[in-house]
């Protein structure tokens, strides 16, 4: 994840406030009214930052920042019998005093009659500003209708989307799973596509104009949700037993209605070909420092920096799979850094759309970082090892906090997130409570027999950092050609806090299998030495 920081803005502040979004009168370009702390001049970000944009964030350079609330996981009964509301109607104290008391929420009851106060574009960003195009897309309802032709098949099995030429979503999102997964949602849903377009809709309907600006209290359609699960960070209040969300950092339980498989095309998809003695067929870009020149503009002629910022991971309650058509080539699909854009040791970049002669490198955040069901297509890989899982809640007390499965990240010159077959290779972060102890476990598909590799049991000392934490060890684990960095475990859990347990014995003709009945025994030894770390 990159250094970054936004021009203007005094390293390390954090939002306190968002407010009403506006533009010039006789401009496009769409503003979200922010406020800082500490305080400071600069008042309000490019609509193209939505992503990262959440009440109570900490803009810290790349680090994932701590953050900050009450944490709560929220079920989600029926989103069509919401209260529209605002925030200064809330009772909490204080809530009638914030700069952004005007903005609208969405009010319910969840269960044991704790009130949520959902801030309407926190629950928008959540689920659809995933990305700068997305954000900035939605105050245009008939934009995706121009920009991507959907087509499903008969059969209703099989869903094929064109992306059109002229389109400005940037082709290296399509090499996300992530992405194209909330993408095809957000096109081939019904739901998905009313709420998103809602947007727009109500932008029209109920924005208004001042002397020089027009203005909008942001307000949208929920999609209908039903039996799902929001992971948020709030303000408690006890005494109205009350909950304002700061944040939504996770989503279970989307239903998503689309096709088992999401074909997508454009004329310029290039699938990169592995040449004799290159390496890694998907260069990595390097790591450096980046600022975000919120006003001003990027240049059409440089590729499109991704930045992964810390954000939200969602979980649709079905399968389908997504994939790209273009034809082979040799050629990098990443593109080169441009050093001439540096400034101090900096790439300066811009996140609006690019144009011809723009001043910075084009950039656009990716906040998707978190597993989608696109796990369940690997968990085939650890069928023996989430059993053992099972047999810890079953037999040992133990109960499962996370599951996250997920794919190894590639590197140059480095081939072990590949599996022997050329398909991904997976890692399984199960997060499990023993008592009053909180276990991580790790667990890598070793399936094809290459490496054996033990499962580790980790004793974190700060767990609140595991998600940055876990891309680090990913990386690591890559670059040592799948041997566990175990430096870095010692760091995260000090010298006795990690253990590598050993798998089974596998048969020579079965090598990667593991006997089901040396499950229950797999447990044991996991348990005793939970009790040992």
């Amino acid at each position: 994840m990159p250094n970054y920081q936004f021009s203007g803005v005094a390293r390390d502040s954090s939002i306190r406030a968002i407010g009403s979004l506006f533009r010039h009168q006789q401009g496009s370009r769409w503003y979200v009214d922010v406020r800082f702390w500490p305080q400071q001049s600069k008042n309000s970000l490019s609509l193209a930052n939505a992503p990262i944009l959440s009440r109570n964030a900490a803009l810290i350079s790349g680090e994932t920042a701590p953050r900050r609330g009450w944490r709560q996981d929220i079920s989600i009964k029926n989103t069509t019998n919401w209260a529209v509301q605002k925030i200064k109607d809330c009772p909490i104290n204080g809530s009638r005093a914030r700069y952004d008391n005007d903005q609208f929420c969405f009010v319910f009851q969840n269960d044991g009659g704790l009130t949520v106060y959902l801030p309407q574009f926190e629950l928008a960003r959540a689920l659809f500003f995933h990305d700068s195009y997305l954000a900035c897309t939605s105050l245009t309802p008939a934009a995706l209708a121009l920009e991507f032709d959907t087509h499903i098949d008969k059969s209703g099995r099989s869903a094929r989307i064109t992306v059109m030429p002229s389109s400005g979503y940037p082709l290296k999102h399509f090499n996300d799973v992530h992405c194209r997964e909330v993408l095809s949602w957000i096109l081939l849903d019904d739901e998905a596509r009313r709420s998103y377009e809602s947007i727009g809709t109500n932008q029209l309907q109920h924005g208004f104009n001042d002397e020089n600006y027009r203005r909008w209290n942001f307000r949208f359609t929920p999609p209908q949700i039903a039996n799902g699960t929001f992971h948020v960070r709030g303000r408690f209040d006890p005494e109205t037993q009350c909950l304002f969300v700061y944040e939504i950092d996770k989503i279970r339980g989307l239903k998503a209605n689309v096709p088992e498989e999401v074909i997508f095309e454009h004329p310029d998809f290039k699938h990169p070909e592995r040449v004799k003695g290159s390496g890694d067929a998907y260069p990595v870009e390097p790591f450096k420092d980046i600022e975000v020149e919120d006003d001003g503009s990027a240049n059409a002629d440089t590729s499109t920096i991704i930045i992964h910022s810390a954000g939200i991971s969602i979980g649709f309650d079905n399968q389908f799979k997504t994939i790209t058509l273009g034809v082979k080539t040799t050629a990098s699909p990443h593109g080169e850094w441009d050093a001439e854009k540096s400034v101090d040791g900096k790439l300066v970049v811009s996140t609006e759309d690019p144009v011809q002669g723009g001043a910075f490198t084009s950039a656009d955040w990716d906040n998707l970082n978190g597993p989608s069901d696109s796990s369940l297509f690997f968990e085939n890989k650890f069928k023996c090892f989430m059993k053992m899982i099972n047999e810890l809640t079953w037999q040992h007390g133990c109960s499962i906090i996370d599951k996250n499965i997920s794919k190894l990240p590639p590197f140059v010159r480095c081939k072990r997130y590949l599996l022997s077959s050329g398909g991904p290779r997976s890692i399984a972060a199960i997060i499990l409570r023993s008592g009053d102890k909180e276990f991580h476990i790790l667990e890598v598909d070793t399936s094809d027999g290459e490496k054996s590799l033990s499962t580790q049991l980790l004793r974190l000392k700060n767990p609140t950092t595991w998600l940055r934490d876990l891309e680090n060890i990913k990386r690591r684990l890559v670059k040592g050609s799948l041997t566990w960095p175990t430096r870095t475990l010692g760091d995260l859990c000090g010298r006795d806090g990690y253990q590598g347990i050993s798998h089974p014995q596998t048969s020579l003709a079965n090598k990667g299998v593991l006997p089901p009945d040396s499950i229950a025994r797999w447990a044991e030894r996991f348990f005793e030495w939970m009790g040992r770390i």
